[in-house]
C-alpha cells in the first residue's frame, strides 16, 4: 500500500487520469468478451473448453489496441500541455466529454455485436453499417424488434455507468497536486508513458514483431474459441481495409480462369463466349424468384431440418431440374440480386450494386441479354427500391420497369419492408397480363421478404403455421406465398411457355459452424418449365452466378456468355466459391477451405462437421482450391476495374 500510494504520489494527475480511463476500457472489452461467451456456451464443448482462457490472453492484445487508439489523442494533448506548464480546468472537462464519446461508440459497436454473431455467425464488420445510408429504416429495423431491446437498453445502461466512471475518475485524479519533478524527471515520465502507449497501440511487448493482426485471434482449431479472441471494434475497422487480390500478375490469372471456364478468348472481353444452340426456340418467358434467406438447410433435402417447412418447393423441385448444392455469393440481398442477375461473384467486403468499380458500364447478364433480345423486363420487389442502389442499379441494367412499395396503395404496407410477398405477387398478375398482351416475351424478377429474420408474420388468408419457432413459421409463410402465386399463374395463357427459376439471394444461420458458415450459403436452385423439363436432381456444385447461363441454356437462345457463370446442363465446376466482408470460402465434395483477410488459412472436412484445421498438412489440396478461387476472383477484379462486363453484341462475340 506504500509503494502505490508513494507512486501515485509520484505520478502527475493527467497520467493517472489515462491509466484508469485505460484500464477501464479494457475491463469493459472483457466484460463484452464474456457476454459473447455466455451467450455461446452452447459452441464450447469438453475438447474446446481448455482453449477459453488463451481466447481471453489473446483477446487482450486486440483489446489493448482499440483502447489505446481511443487515449492516443488526450495523450497527446495532455502530455503537451502538462510539458508547457498548461493545463487549464476547461481542457480536463474537454477531454472528459471526447471519452464519453469515444466510448460510447466502443459501447455501441460491442452491444450489436452478440445479435450480430447470432445471426451471421461471425464477429462484428462494416456488415453492421449496410443500412446507414438509410439512417431512418435502420431505426426502425432496431426499435420495431423486441428481441433488440435488450440490447438496447443495455448499452445504454452500461454506456451512463461508463460516463459515471469517466467524470468520477477526472475529479478523483486531478484533485491530486502536480508532483515537482527536477532535471530529467520531466523526461522520465514521458518517455516511460509514451513507451507504455505505443506497446498498447501494437498490442504486442515485442518491438522486434509486428503488432497483433486478426490472425492473431486463430491459435486452435476450434472456430468459435478463435472467433472469441478477436475485439468487435478491431474488427469492424479492420474490416474496412480495401481487399484486394493479388494472388499472381492479372495476365496469369485470366489464363487460368480461361481454362478453368474452358474460354476460346475474343478481343471484347478475356472470358466471353459465343453460345450457338443447335436448334433455336421460339423465347419462352421467364420468371425468376429471388427468395429471401432461403437456405437449403431449411428444405427437406438437408437431413437435419425440421419437417414440412418448404412442402411446395420440396414438391416443385421433384419436377424441376434441381441443384441443391447451389452456393450464393455472398450473404447479402445486394450481393444476391447482383450475383444472379449479372453472372459475377462479388468481391470480399464489396457492395457491388453501389461500388465505384465497375460502375459505368451496364453488366451483359440477365436482364439486358434478354432485353437485346427482344424481352419486355420488370422487376418487383416489396419494399423501397432504393434501398442498397437497388432501383438505380436495376434500371441501369436492363428493367424497364421496377416496382416497389412507392407503386403500391399506402394501406397496403405491411411493416418496416413494405407489403407482404403474398400481396405482391397478386398485385403483379395484371402487369403480367399487360406484358403478354404487348405481344413480346417478358422476364420478371421478384424478391420477396416473407424469411427476413426479424420480420413480422404476416397472415394471409389460408396460411396455418404449424412450426414451432417463429423464425420456422417465416418459412413456411414464403412457402406458402410462391405457392399461391403458382395456382395464379397456372390460369394464365402464358404459364404453358415460362420457365420459372427459384433460388435464395442467400441463406440464413441455421447451424452456424466455421467463420464462414455454409447454411448461409447453400441454396436451392430449382428451374421448372411446365411440361418442357425432365425432372432431375443434379447433385454437381453450381453457383448463384451460373443461373444466368444454365437458363439461357433452357431457353435455347444464341447470345455471348461475358460471365463467371457456367450452363450447369454442359459444364461442372470442380469447386464453389463465395465470400463475406472478411473471408473467402472455396468447397468441393470433401473439403471446405476459407481464407481470412488477415492471410489466415483453414481447411476442413466439413461434411462430417471437423474443425481440425487441416492446411497445413494437406498443402496440395489447400494449393489447388486456392489457386481456382483467388485466380477467379482476380480475374472478377480485372474485369471490373477494365469495364469489360457489359454486353457484346459485335461481330467477333455474336
Amino acid at each position: 500500500m506504500i509503494f502505490f500510494s508513494s507512486l501515485r504520489r509520484l505520478t502527475p494527475p493527467w497520467l493517472q487520469y489515462l491509466f484508469w480511463i485505460f484500464t477501464g476500457g479494457m475491463i469493459l472489452s472483457a466484460g463484452f468478451r464474456l457476454l459473447l461467451l455466455v451467450m455461446n456456451l452452447n459452441l464450447i464443448d469438453r475438447t474446446s473448453s481448455p482453449f477459453l482462457i488463451f481466447a481471453f490472453y489473446h483477446g487482450l492484445a486486440f483489446d489493448a489496441r482499440v483502447i489505446s487508439g481511443v487515449v492516443v489523442l488526450p495523450y497527446l494533448i495532455l502530455t503537451g500541455t502538462w510539458l508547457a506548464g498548461l493545463q487549464p480546468r476547461w481542457l480536463i472537462r474537454s477531454i472528459s466529454i471526447f471519452f464519453m464519446v469515444a466510448f460510447a461508440f466502443v459501447i455501441g459497436f460491442s452491444i450489436s455485436d452478440p445479435p450480430y454473431f447470432d445471426y451471421y455467425g461471425s464477429r462484428l464488420s462494416n456488415d453492421i453499417l449496410t443500412w446507414s445510408d438509410h439512417p431512418g429504416l435502420m431505426l426502425e429495423v432496431l426499435l420495431a424488434d423486441w428481441s433488440f431491446m435488450p440490447y438496447i437498453i443495455s448499452g445504454f445502461l452500461i454506456g451512463f455507468l461508463f460516463w459515471y466512471f469517466i467524470l468520477r475518475i477526472e475529479v478523483s485524479c486531478f484533485r491530486n497536486p502536480d508532483p515537482v519533478y527536477r532535471g530529467t524527471g520531466k523526461s522520465v515520465v514521458f518517455l516511460l508513458s509514451f513507451t507504455g502507449l505505443f506497446l498498447g497501440m501494437r498490442g504486442d511487448y515485442d518491438f522486434n514483431g509486428k503488432p497483433a493482426v486478426t490472425a492473431d485471434a486463430f491459435f486452435c482449431d476450434f472456430t468459435f474459441v478463435n472467433q472469441l479472441a478477436l475485439n468487435p471494434v478491431f474488427n469492424l475497422v479492420d474490416s474496412y481495409y480495401i481487399y484486394v487480390v493479388d494472388y499472381t500478375d492479372d495476365e496469369t490469372a485470366i489464363k487460368k480462369a480461361q481454362k478453368f471456364l474452358t474460354v476460346t478468348p475474343i478481343p471484347e472481353s478475356p472470358v466471353a463466349r459465343r453460345v450457338t444452340p443447335g436448334l433455336v426456340s421460339e423465347p419462352d418467358n421467364v420468371i425468376l424468384i429471388i427468395m429471401e434467406s432461403q437456405t437449403a438447410w431449411k428444405t427437406s433435402y438437408y437431413p437435419r431440418a425440421p419437417r414440412g417447412l418448404t412442402p411446395f418447393l420440396d414438391s416443385l423441385s421433384g419436377v424441376s431440374l434441381f441443384f441443391p448444392n447451389t452456393f450464393t455469393t455472398g450473404v447479402h440481398t445486394r450481393n444476391g440480386i447482383y450475383g444472379t442477375l449479372t453472372g459475377f461473384p462479388t468481391l470480399m467486403g464489396n457492395r457491388p450494386m453501389q461500388a465505384s468499380i465497375g460502375n459505368g458500364v451496364p453488366y451483359g447478364g440477365f436482364p439486358l441479354t434478354l432485353k437485346n433480345l427482344g424481352y419486355s423486363t420488370a422487376f418487383f420487389c416489396t419494399g423501397k427500391k432504393d434501398f442498397d442502389n437497388m432501383g438505380g442499379f436495376l434500371s441501369f441494367n436492363g428493367f424497364d420497369s421496377v416496382y416497389s412499395q412507392a407503386n403500391y396503395p399506402a394501406k397496403e404496407v405491411f411493416n418496416k419492408w413494405g407489403v407482404t410477398d403474398h400481396f405482391m405477387f397478386t398485385w403483379s398478375l395484371p402487369k403480367l397480363k399487360t406484358l403478354h398482351q404487348m405481344g413480346k416475351p417478358f422476364f420478371a424478377t421478384y424478391l420477396t421478404i416473407s424469411g427476413h429474420e426479424k420480420t413480422a408474420l404476416a397472415q394471409p388468408a389460408g396460411f396455418k403455421p404449424t412450426a414451432a419457432t417463429l423464425d420456422d413459421q417465416r418459412f413456411q409463410l414464403q412457402d406458402f406465398s410462391i405457392r399461391e402465386f403458382f395456382k395464379s399463374v397456372q390460369q394464365e395463357p402464358w404459364f404453358p411457355n415460362t420457365l420459372f427459376i427459384l433460388i435464395a439471394d442467400h441463406g440464413f444461420n441455421a447451424e452456424p459452424q466455421y467463420d464462414l458458415p455454409l447454411c448461409y450459403h447453400q441454396t436451392p436452385l430449382i428451374f421448372f418449365r411446365p411440361d418442357h423439363i425432365v425432372p432431375v436432381t443434379d447433385e454437381k456444385l453450381a453457383l448463384q452466378i451460373d443461373v444466368f447461363a444454365t437458363a439461357m441454356g433452357l431457353l435455347n437462345l444464341p447470345y455471348v456468355n461475358n460471365t463467371l457463370g457456367i450452363d450447369l446442363q454442359t459444364n461442372a465446376r470442380p469447386y464453389a466459391y463465395f465470400s463475406n466482408g472478411t473471408n473467402i470460402g472455396c468447397l468441393n465434395e470433401e473439403y471446405y477451405l476459407i481464407l481470412n483477410a488477415s492471410g489466415k488459412e483453414f481447411l476442413y472436412r466439413y461434411k462430417t462437421r471437423d474443425e481440425n484445421n487441416l492446411a497445413d498438412e494437406l498443402p496440395e489440396v489447400k494449393n489447388r482450391m486456392k489457386d481456382y478461387v483467388l485466380t477467379m476472383f482476380q480475374t472478377t477484379q480485372w474485369m471490373l476495374q477494365n469495364r469489360k462486363t457489359g454486353l457484346i453484341t459485335g461481330a467477333s462475340g455474336d
